[in-house]
């Protein structure tokens, strides 16, 4: 399994046999890319502007049948593949794209389906996308959202990866808040006027009754 960075290419591979001009359109209309592109061909480009928005790429190449590629982005990865790596990275790209609508967490548009009745991977995607979640079985005023952690202007640790979490589940301190200690980001749920940290049991990690409040 390879991580590829932003300005890397894909190993050169044979032409695909079949190619789905609609998934150019959504890819394009996720990225905010007006003009549709033949994203099987623009591969280098698609790669930048995924990573650059803060997207993640692993490549598989061990399957000798099949290429696979697996694309992220805050703890979800949906995997494509296809007879080459590029025709892979495209239909990676698309499953990404589709469930990210199909669960309502894409910005770029309305959410098609499901907003509801989702399992806990998917409401922790919704969190860190800022929104608020609920399980079914609870009160109608209990939900649960996710914090972000503070990091001191001035501290020793490395402004890039805390104990292994991204930064952008971190907040910078400014000028002045050097003595503000380091926060690690946490879960918060209200119920009602009240509000108290909350960790998630194993029933509500393996409960698939999640949905957007």
């Amino acid at each position: 399994m390879e991580q590829l960075r932003a300005g890397k290419a894909l190993p050169k591979a044979k032409a695909k046999k079949v190619y789905d001009t609609q998934d150019d359109a959504v890819i394009s209309r996720y990225l905010g890319v007006k003009d549709v592109k033949e994203w099987i061909s623009c591969h280098k480009e698609l790669i930048d502007l995924l990573l650059n928005s803060g997207h993640t790429i692993d490549i598989d190449d061990s399957d000798e049948e099949y290429n696979r590629v697996s694309v992220g982005k805050h703890g979800l990865t949906l995997s494509g593949k296809g007879e080459s790596l590029r025709e892979a990275l495209v239909h990676a790209t698309v499953s990404f794209v589709t469930f990210m609508q199909y669960t309502g967490q894409s910005k770029t548009e309305q959410p098609q389906r499901a907003r509801s009745a989702m399992p806990f991977h998917t409401a922790l995607s919704w969190m860190i996308e800022g929104r608020t979640v609920r399980r079914q079985v609870w009160a109608k005023e209990q939900s649960v959202k996710l914090e972000a952690g503070f990091l001191p202007k001035d501290s020793e640790i490395l402004y890039g990866r805390v104990l292994g979490v991204p930064v952008e589940y971190y907040q910078e301190g400014v000028e002045g808040e050097e003595l503000r200690p380091l926060q690690d980001p946490k879960f918060i749920m209200t119920f009602a006027t009240n509000t108290s940290d909350w960790s998630p049991s194993t029933i509500a990690v393996l409960a698939s009754d999640w949905e957007l409040v």
